[in-house]
């Protein structure tokens, strides 16, 4: 099942969201600050028993501040 929490929601899943992003940090090395964490919508895949299989974090930023590759990437796209 697919759960979407944002930035609103985070109060009644708190518990989720840091073993997510524990998870991103051990598998991924996933640097996410706080501040970025607080505007994130997080989209976590998780079993009826509770195992977290994977999941997204989506966050806002300035299209400046994104790699070089992907910043052309996305000035290309209409």
């Amino acid at each position: 099942m697919f759960r979407i929490i944002e930035p609103k929601d985070y109060t009644y899943y708190r518990a989720r969201i840091d073993l997510f992003i524990g998870l991103m940090k051990l598998k991924q090395d996933l640097p996410l600050s706080h501040e970025e964490q607080a505007y994130s919508t997080f989209i976590i895949n998780e079993g009826e028993n509770g195992i977290i299989y994977g999941g997204a974090i989506l966050f806002k930023q300035p299209i400046n501040t994104l790699p070089t590759q992907l910043r052309t990437f996305l000035s290309t796209c209409s």
